[in-house]
């Protein structure tokens, strides 16, 4: 049966078991499941715990996130077939559809995590919605029930994400002040011009522009002094009492600046999928706080920019979405999740609105289980471009699990969290010596021993220690019950072609 025996008894009976360990080992505990939301992890195996480290967990706990706990979101760090996928995403995942009343919003951005996730949501008889381009996928019109800021702010963060530290901050706020203002004068047309598509048209092409402008003028009557009023005659004073009197050069490297994040949603897939007008087609993302399960698929190695662009929007209303039930308590307030693997390529640390640096230290009391995973810290930093910001980020991933690494950043940062240990350290020397009287035929001999005892300090975790580590077998440093958690975790993979032996069937 193996380590973990029955997995299906542990995430279903609540009454404490012992079961047979592997060789070696005493009885694993399996410790009452908590109430209400509660993920199991894996086994302790007491290494940190032997080796002296004052909050390593004693040998064969099992060890469970629940409510807040798990709430206080997971980072998942391993080299390329370390085993974060099928030792703790999965795992993770199958647990929380097992949880009907539980929504969340997954990321597929290598395209290959469609097979888990059918897979588990098959066992679990869980529906799912796929968001994305071709058969099967659902629509979402990335900009419909955004305001013109709310939407500017969010694609701000897509021109740090997709340009990285290079982008000027003059240009992109150039760029996002064109944003606001085109789609303050396309709002007033209806959902069928508010999308991305139009939005890309009435910059690039002036017959759009021009077009547009006329049915606004015949279309569009609001009652004069009425803030709709107001607004739209200041949107429409952008174009004519600022962008049109810039330099022509400096429009053109301004609209270039916006050519990099529009101009892939020219694509007609992309149009279809994205900026689509037909609400009876279209997803909403609020199905997420009543239990709807989404997956959005769409790998960047073939949509590239464009894939950043959607992944990044959809993240940021989630976000929006999550931050405002918290001020209105009429909507759901059930458990939602967010998952991504390699979560660095679509991270958004944006000072400036909502992004990354702002949500995660809020996602605790919006009850969001934030899991992600990356191969290294290495990688996080090189996304962000700014190590203070990385370290903000990570700082709000309280429970963190580390596969085998040879990264140098990323043991520097296991060494920082687990400090150093006391070790007794012992050296031994010997010392003889004969002495002989002139004139007499014997002598003598001295010998000497002498016992050192030193308690000295030395860092808990070593490059050595991170390399042996075997497949299932992770480093974390956990948070429970208000309580640090740390171990050499034991893990059962979850393969999904494989589910019953997972469950020890």
């Amino acid at each position: 049966m193996g380590l973990f025996s029955a997995l299906k008894d542990i995430f279903g009976d609540p009454t404490p078991k012992t079961t047979n360990s592997q060789p070696g080992q005493g009885p694993i505990v399996n410790l009452q499941r908590p109430e209400g939301l509660a993920l199991g992890v894996g086994v302790s195996s007491g290494v940190l715990h032997g080796m002296g480290h004052p909050q390593g967990l004693i040998t064969n706990q099992f060890v469970w996130l629940a409510n807040d706990d798990a709430c206080q979101n997971i980072v998942v760090f391993g080299g390329i077939g370390a085993g974060k996928t099928t030792r703790v995403i999965n795992p993770l995942l199958f647990q929380l559809l097992g949880y009907n009343d539980v929504g969340g919003l997954i990321f597929d951005i290598k395209g290959d995590f469609c097979e888990s996730v059918d897979a588990v949501a098959k066992w679990q008889r869980r529906e799912y919605v796929k968001i994305g381009v071709g058969p099967g996928c659902v629509g979402i019109n990335l900009l419909k029930g955004l305001t013109p800021e709310q939407a500017a702010g969010f694609l701000q963060s897509t021109f740090y994400l997709t340009g990285g530290a290079t982008q000027e901050s003059f240009w992109v706020q150039s760029a996002v002040a064109l944003i606001q203002n085109t789609l303050g004068l396309l709002e007033a047309l209806g959902d069928k011009y508010y999308n991305l598509e139009k939005l890309y048209q009435y910059i690039f092409y002036e017959d759009v522009r021009k077009a547009i402008d006329m049915m606004i003028d015949d279309e569009v009557h609001y009652e004069d002094g009425t803030l709709e009023a107001r607004n739209l005659a200041n949107y429409k004073g952008y174009y004519s009492s600022v962008f049109l009197q810039m330099d022509i050069k400096m429009r053109e490297s301004i609209k270039a600046t916006l050519s990099t994040i529009l101009s892939p949603f020219q694509n007609p897939e992309l149009i279809d999928a994205f900026s689509g007008t037909n609400d009876d087609e279209n997803y909403n993302l609020l199905n997420i706080l009543s239990g709807s399960v989404v997956l959005v698929d769409l790998p960047l190695a073939k949509w590239a920019t464009a894939g950043k662009v959607v992944y990044t929007m959809i993240k940021l209303r989630f976000f929006n979405l999550l931050q405002e039930r918290q001020m209105d308590k009429t909507k759901p307030q059930n458990f939602v999740f967010f998952m991504c693997d390699e979560y660095q390529n679509i991270i958004s640390a944006s000072k400036d609105g909502l992004s990354d640096l702002s949500f995660w230290d809020k996602s605790r009391s919006a009850h969001c289980v934030g899991i992600i995973s990356t191969q290294s810290i290495s990688a996080f930093k090189s996304a962000i471009g700014n190590p203070t910001l990385s370290d903000t980020i990570l700082a709000n991933f309280r429970q963190k699990i580390f596969f085998k690494t040879e990264d140098s950043e990323t043991l520097r940062y296991i060494n920082s969290l687990a400090g150093r240990v006391e070790v007794t350290r012992q050296s031994y020397s010997r010392t003889s010596g004969a002495n002989q009287q002139p004139g007499h035929f014997f002598g003598s001999t001295n010998n000497s021993s002498t016992y050192n005892t030193q308690i000295v300090e030395r860092q808990l975790i070593d490059p050595n220690f991170m390399r042996q580590l075997a497949g299932n077998l992770a480093l974390c440093f956990l948070n429970v019950e208000g309580s640090s958690a740390d171990d050499v975790l034991i893990f059962r993979p979850l393969y999904p072609n494989d589910i019953k032996s997972f469950l020890g069937q």
